[in-house]
């Protein structure tokens, strides 16, 4: 009988680590970072903002891998502008500098990087979302 209650109360503890795991990570990421000057040089927008935000008519999804990661797959509606070549293939892909822009890759680490560097380069509402894998109901592919 004390196996038992061992093995329930280890179950119970499982899935309550397993709950506050899943909260966490869908929780909401909404962060802004400022540079010296008080611009922003950075945001992020929650997985539940950014999954409302793509049924917004104006709103440009990017995807920063590689042409062979987005050729394997990809959110619906979204245009291909590689980290490496972000510089110079983002005026030709995102005219208006004012426009909503959601920036995705695989992991998180790209979409952050092209983030800042949108900023930078001049635009005005750009959000990072993170890795594709959490908008699979998304995927065109």
């Amino acid at each position: 009988m004390d196996n038992f209650i061992e093995q329930l109360v280890m179950i119970l503890l499982a899935m309550c680590a397993f709950g506050i795991c899943q909260s966490l990570l869908n929780r909401p990421l909404k962060t802004k970072e400022k540079g010296k000057n008080g611009q922003i040089i950075y945001r992020s927008l929650s997985v539940d903002d950014a999954k409302n935000a793509f049924k917004e008519k104006n709103v440009t999804l990017i995807d920063v891998r590689s042409p062979d990661e987005y050729q394997l797959r990809h959110l619906k509606r979204s245009k291909l502008v590689p980290i490496k070549t972000i510089a110079e293939a983002a005026p030709k892909k995102l005219k208006r500098y004012e426009d909503k822009v959601l920036v995705y890759c695989q992991s998180g680490n790209r979409s952050k990087k092209a983030v800042k560097k949108l900023y930078e380069m001049g635009y005005q509402s750009v959000y990072d979302i993170g890795a594709m894998n959490q908008f699979s109901e998304f995927l065109d592919k």
